[in-house]
């Protein structure tokens, strides 16, 4: 009985590894081209996020508008230097941005920065805030003692409350968004939105001094960070 396959036949296999002339060369084999980032197609679940975080911004927008209405301007606004409420709400809103590009800007892995990175971000933000202060704490209402201290208090509360609406917005657009880093992330997403109330702030209050601005305005970065840190199991990926 003659077996149903030849193995004299096997010789003229041409070995893979060996580069003859039947087998193409592993180096001179055509690679596919990588795709660029741009040439990739969306993910649904990327689209969505985007959709939810742009009606969480505008959630953000109601609710100080909302809020800022309930409690009034400040009335001093057509007394003050006419670059003294520009100043104090285009700093704060411009290191909401910068905090916010902190917390969402992607590493070269595409799963986030490293997080010395956006700490040293969160400090430069908090500095350059402080410095602000300088130029924009002004105000028609100069206090001193116990009246200063109560004002201050009051403006504490005020900055709480102006930070907590869009903190609340911004956990639930950004839930399960941070693979890693998600800490000190979820801290600029906290310190973006007191940044946020410190400019609303800074339509109410009418007291005059730099100090004032640091301890009854400057406070809601602090809670804001601090808050962060304590929501950052909603975040974390």
């Amino acid at each position: 009985m003659e077996p149903d396959f030849d193995l004299s036949k096997l010789q003229d296999v041409p070995d893979p590894l060996r580069g003859g002339r039947g087998a193409p060369s592993p180096a001179s084999a055509p690679r596919p081209r990588a795709l660029e980032a741009s040439e990739l197609p969306e993910a649904p679940t990327r689209a969505r996020q985007r959709k939810l975080r742009w009606i969480a911004a505008g959630g953000v927008v109601l609710y100080e508008a909302l809020l800022l209405t309930i409690v009034g301007l400040r009335p001093d606004l057509r007394a003050l230097p006419r670059a003294a409420v520009p100043i104090g709400v285009s700093v704060p809103l411009a290191c909401a941005l910068l905090a916010l590009a902190a917390a969402k800007r992607t590493g070269a892995g595409g799963v986030g920065r490293a997080s010395t990175r956006v700490a040293g971000a969160l400090f430069v933000l908090v500095g350059l805030f402080a410095i602000s202060t300088l130029f924009s704490g002004h105000g028609a209402r100069v206090l001193s003692g116990r009246a200063y201290w109560t004002a201050t208090a009051l403006c504490v509360v005020g900055s709480t409350l102006f930070t907590a609406g869009p903190l609340m917005l911004a956990t639930f657009a950004f839930r399960r968004s941070f693979p890693s880093a998600a800490v000190w992330r979820t801290a600029a997403l906290g310190l973006a939105c007191g940044a946020v109330a410190i400019a609303t702030m800074d339509m109410r209050c009418d007291v005059d001094g730099p100090l004032h601005m640091l301890l009854g305005h400057g406070v809601a970065l602090v809670l804001g960070g601090l808050a962060g840190l304590g929501l950052t199991r909603f975040t974390r990926a």
